[in-house]
């Protein structure tokens, strides 16, 4: 009577001997539907649960066995596609299609014998240790399929993921002070360039791959060289618009013992913004209003890596990128025994929604996969604040500069990621699978400093921790050499 909690994942693999054995075959079902009904009133397919049922290989192959029995096998499938197909959260495993591929081609698989027992190779190049049960290379395939099935959800998920991350970081370089400034800067026209070829640890909001949490090493990777370019123009009365273009290439990856999944996003990107002076709240200091509406185009590609058969297959398709979102900064003057610094709080309200196309990836197991289109959005909450020392005067005209930030970032409101998936094969099926995206806290702080060692050299190094619901702490240190020509 123990209750399924916390994203457990229930298998259920049954079936062989009631095929092997002479009784009506759809009592057998019978009986066992009634215990996945029981499963599932104790909550194996509650919110963030799932349960697999497992198709078989057809058993009539087995070198001990009757080639009569596999159209006992195909009907025992038929009765769990339609169970699976007939119900939320509720999985069908296909071991019947890949097996049939091994079969018919086993040197792509790496077998020589798949027909009779070889105790001796069956880690290796033969497919059965005895009369009916597979050596360690056919378990190990078993595995991969059961992977395969575990994951397709969340590599779908990644595609969302890296659509989102690349929008992120051209907001991300928007909100650099090179764009929005508290000099005051004139009136008229203005061109800026955007990126500066940073890596993911300088992203505040970087997005890294979804996962069930266990037995992952996800990890999130931005390609260097992303950028683009912005015109701002100053309107007068502290009122000033602008509207910025970038590429921006993002990738989103998750990595198993012997397979990977990447889904890679080049995106277009259009941005609107206003930054509007809101004047002086006394103690308070001077703050801004900045406007901002963000569209993107995605091209993205899916790849997927198998090492335990070194085959990789991929797939093409298109999504879109929105957001807005409300920001307002502040710039308060103190001083210190250290000399004057400028304090510059911050509060920032996003909202973001991707869209992607349907597409369709082979697999070397189970066949195509065909993923339905597919949304979500999300709303965030950030809080911020910086502090700039002014420069120390070294000598000789050399300066030290020295910052500090910190910033608390949550998700108020986040789309689960839902898509239909449609399986191909003897025992095709449609499924609604729901990757549940919990709220998400972001805290980063660091420190950073630059020496100004004459007019064309600048030395610049800083550090940065940053902490991630669900995700191991990240640190990092960069090191840079700044030459005005």
């Amino acid at each position: 009577d123990k209750r399924p909690d916390g994203g457990d994942l229930t298998v259920t693999y049954f079936g062989y001997n009631d095929i092997h054995a002479n009784n009506a075959l759809d009592l057998s079902f019978a009986d066992y539907k009634t215990s996945l009904n029981r499963l599932i009133n104790l909550g194996a397919t509650d919110k963030k649960q799932r349960l697999f049922v497992t198709m078989l290989h057809d058993w009539g192959r087995n070198p001990g066995d009757s080639d009569s029995l596999r159209d006992k096998v195909i009907q025992w499938n038929k009765w769990i596609a339609g169970y699976a197909n007939n119900r939320s959260r509720v999985v069908a495993v296909d071991l019947f299609t890949p097996f049939e591929r091994i079969y018919e081609n086993p040197e792509k698989y790496g077998f020589t014998n798949v027909t009779t027992v070889d105790k001796d190779k069956a880690t290796s190049t033969a497919l059965y240790v005895d009369d009916s049960h597979f050596g360690d290379r056919g378990q190990n395939i078993i595995g991969q399929i059961f992977e395969y099935y575990l994951t397709r959800g969340w590599d779908f998920s990644n595609t969302l993921d890296a659509g989102s991350a690349a929008t992120a970081e051209l907001n991300d370089d928007l909100d650099n002070d090179r764009v929005f400034s508290f000099a005051g800067d004139a009136d008229g026209l203005r061109l800026f360039p955007l990126g500066n070829g940073r890596g993911p640890d300088a992203m505040l909001t970087g997005t890294e791959a979804t996962g069930p949490g266990t037995g992952f090493r996800a990890h999130f990777a931005q390609e260097g060289g992303n950028g683009g370019i912005g015109m701002q123009y100053g309107l007068g009365d502290g009122i000033e618009v602008g509207i910025a273009l970038g590429s921006y290439d993002s990738e989103s990856a998750t990595e198993r013992d012997r397979s990977r999944n990447r889904a890679l996003v080049e995106q277009k990107s259009l941005s609107l913004y206003g930054d509007t002076d809101l004047g002086s709240m006394g103690a308070l200091g001077h703050w801004r209003g900045h406007t901002r509406m963000t569209f993107g185009e995605n091209d993205i590609r899916s790849l997927a890596e198998d090492e335990l058969i070194g085959r990789r297959n991929s797939a093409r398709t298109e999504g879109r990128s929105f957001s807005v979102s409300e920001r307002f900064t502040g710039a308060i003057r103190s001083e210190s025994p250290l000399g004057g610094f400028w304090l510059t709080p911050s509060l920032d309200l996003t909202y973001s929604h991707q869209q992607i196309d349907g597409y369709r990836i082979a697999n070397d197991y189970v066949g195509d996969t065909v993923y339905g289109g597919s949304d979500a959005g999300e709303l965030r909450g950030a809080l911020g604040l910086t502090a700039r020392l002014d420069p120390f005067d070294l000598g000789n005209d050399r300066f030290l500069g020295l910052t500090a930030h910190a910033s608390w970032a949550r998700s108020l409101m986040r789309d689960d990621h839902k898509v239909d998936i449609r399986q191909t094969g003897p025992f095709a099926g449609s499924t609604s699978e729901t990757i549940e995206r919990n709220a998400e806290t972001i805290v980063t702080m660091g420190i950073g400093s630059t020496m100004t060692v004459n007019e064309k050299l600048d030395l610049t190094a800083g550090y940065n921790l940053t902490t991630r619901t669900g995700h191991d702490d990240n640190h990092s240190m960069r090191i840079g050499i700044g030459w005005k020509f």
